[in-house]
């Protein structure tokens, strides 16, 4: 019963994040992958994880086959560059992107830092990474952090 209540939580705070971009993301221009009608139809089924990556190794090019499930990542501090069908696409900490299930991409860290990385499940049909720009990425980690805090 409880396990069934914290998943709730979790669902519910990733929901307030997609409420949250939807609202006041803004379109990362050369990095417009998804559109924000498709954004607000994501309704969270599960979710499965909550990453924290301190160190990546910077310069080195890493590639990933049709994801397992759908993420969204935040860069804390320092700069990735994700690389989808010939298009580069920054991470940083005003810059988050998310990554839909089934699609390859490449990514390098370029400087290091902090990275958050939800892992969730939706049905919502989507194949390319779409990155949005916030001015303010406080909520996020917030929420990040309360989502991690009941994993544990």
């Amino acid at each position: 019963m409880l396990n069934m209540i914290f998943l709730s939580i979790m669902i519910l705070f990733l929901q307030k994040i997609f409420t949250f971009i939807f609202t006041y993301g803004r379109l990362n221009a050369g990095g417009i992958h998804m559109p924000l009608k498709t954004l607000s139809n994501i309704t969270v089924n599960k979710v499965f994880a909550a990453n924290r990556l301190l160190k990546s190794p910077v310069g080195i090019t890493s590639n990933r086959h049709n994801r397992g499930s759908w993420g969204i990542v935040l860069k804390k501090q320092g700069k990735t560059v994700y690389t989808i069908k010939g298009k580069q696409i920054l991470s940083d900490g005003n810059h988050p992107v998310i990554l839909p299930k089934g699609c390859s991409y490449s990514w390098k860290c370029i400087e290091p830092g902090e990275c958050i990385i939800l892992e969730f499940d939706t049905d919502c049909p989507f194949d390319d990474i779409y990155c949005f720009n916030i001015s303010d990425n406080s909520f996020l980690v917030n929420a990040f952090n309360k989502i991690e805090k009941n994993l544990s």
